[in-house]
């Protein structure tokens, strides 16, 4: 089965990637410990903005990122039945591996979106693996992933992939940080 993806780069608006700087990208900003994500060798923070299978707007933010969220699955006539999660996510440098435990988002049927909002190092691995009965694999133990893409962060960019296929991000440089938009949904 080959990966259904789609890419588009440069897809914010002006006004779009001024908000992202000013209110998001901001020291100010309101993170979250998200201590053990997929296990507890990754620490990062969170911003959710739905929480995972409630259907519940959590953050004032969800409705500035929903709008670009809408305008690309319009423009890419996609159909979406319900967003099951959607969050930020800051991830920093960590040097003891290339990239965090390969996982899936949801063990259902899904797809996955991530918006890009800062020009970084760090990576997104997509394997060549799929989902069958483990949402998380520790990256010690996947021998036998190869990966199928390797998407470079730059602010602007929305990346489009079946939920199915199994994902990390890598790391960015010391002193730096990554910030993305991840929405999965049905």
């Amino acid at each position: 089965m080959a990966l259904d993806y789609i890419q588009e780069n440069n897809f914010f608006l002006t006004e779009e990637s001024d908000t992202i700087n000013k209110d998001i990208l901001k020291q100010e900003f309101p993170w979250f410990l998200h201590p053990k994500p997929t296990t507890d060798k990754f620490v990062f923070m969170s911003h959710t903005l739905i929480k995972r299978n409630e259907a519940r707007v959590n953050s004032n933010y969800f409705s500035f990122f929903f709008k670009i969220f809408e305008r690309f699955i319009n423009k890419h006539k996609l159909k979406c039945d319900v967003i099951t999660r959607a969050c930020l996510n800051l991830t920093f440098s960590d040097s003891r591996f290339t990239y965090s435990d390969p996982h899936v988002d949801y063990t259902k049927k899904h797809k996955v979106i991530i918006m890009y909002l800062n020009n970084c190092s760090g990576d997104t691995y997509i394997f060549n693996k799929q989902y069958k009965d483990k949402a998380c694999y520790p990256v010690e133990k996947t021998k036998g992933f190869k990966v199928l893409k390797k998407i470079k962060p730059k602010q602007g960019k929305i990346i489009h992939f079946d939920g199915s296929y199994y994902h990390a991000n890598s790391f960015c440089d010391p002193g730096k940080y990554r910030i993305v938009c991840v929405i999965t949904y049905i």
